[in-house]
């Protein structure tokens, strides 16, 4: 299956364990978790080595983990939303929030989990 995931256009990164460690296969290159850095980085690719890490450790993770390269979404049947890749344009969203009683407050960068986390936070802490 790696020899045919790693040939796609569509797949810009393979992640898989070996060994019980995480390797990322990129560029033709296969390399540890702890060196995504040196590859992607944080500006194109915002927090990559968090979000591959839960995605690996997740009881509902199977043998790989693929993104697509930019341009290419994965998405089945009927379903209304498609999955990307982990660049900037599909990891960063605008959203506005109302909240009654709560002061605005801009931005200027957020991955959509903390946008709801501050929502939340916000509703319940006030």
């Amino acid at each position: 299956m790696f020899d045919v995931l790693k040939n796609l256009d569509c797949v810009e990164l393979i992640a898989f364990k070996e060994n019980e460690e995480i390797k990322i296969h990129y560029k033709g290159e296969t390399i540890g978790l702890d060196n995504i850095g040196s590859y992607l980085s944080n500006e194109e690719y915002p927090f990559a080595k968090e979000r591959i890490a839960g995605l690996m450790e997740s009881e509902r993770c199977g043998d790989f983990v693929i993104t697509a390269k930019k341009g290419y979404e994965f998405q089945k049947g009927e379903n209304k939303g498609a999955h990307g890749g982990l660049n900037f344009e599909d990891s960063v969203s605008f959203a506005v929030a109302h909240i009654p009683g709560q002061k605005e407050i801009n931005i200027d960068f957020a991955l959509s989990v903390d946008v709801v986390r501050m929502a939340f936070e916000k509703v319940y802490n006030g």
